[in-house]
């Protein structure tokens, strides 16, 4: 028997442990202070690198054009940051709409989730890392919360 969506229950994880979410490796990433712009040129930020990485830059129409059938090519990208050079490959997730499979590639939509949930897990100090996992914990309420502030309001289904 196959459930329908709204029946559908996420899979649960499990939640880490206080610490994590006080750690001193995840607060690297929240502060920088520095007193010129030369301490600041010789500081590690892999953010500012994953900020620079074009992993939003493929339109819904351009996808279309590219898609053979529901499938999409892997995207092969180069770009400069610091002036080095870098090649990133974008590979399409694979989501179910309508009980049919159909490949993306993360969007406009994607990018903005993920600049709220970078928010939440910096300013709220919801974002733990654990040796080798990282990440954010949040409600619902609050990513729909936080949408609307930045004037992209979403409804729960939406979200959900």
């Amino acid at each position: 028997m196959v459930k329908s969506r709204q029946t559908q229950k996420a899979p649960s994880t499990k939640k880490p442990r206080e610490e994590a979410f006080h750690n001193t490796q995840l607060s690297l990433f929240q502060n920088f202070v520095v007193n010129t712009d030369d301490e600041s040129e010789r500081l590690s930020n892999t953010i500012e690198l994953w900020d620079a990485v074009p992993k939003y830059h493929i339109s819904y129409r351009q996808q279309n054009s590219l898609r053979e059938g529901a499938y999409l090519p892997a995207q092969r990208r180069s770009f400069v940051h610091r002036n080095k050079k870098f090649t990133v490959l974008i590979k399409p997730a694979r989501l179910i709409f309508n009980d049919s499979e159909k490949e993306c590639y993360p969007g406009a939509s994607e990018e903005l989730l993920e600049d709220v949930l970078r928010k939440l897990a910096c300013d709220q100090e919801l974002g733990f890392f654990v040796v080798v996992r990282s990440g954010v914990t949040f409600t619902i309420h609050m990513l729909k919360k936080e949408l609307a502030a930045r004037g992209h309001s979403r409804s729960y289904q939406q979200i959900h």
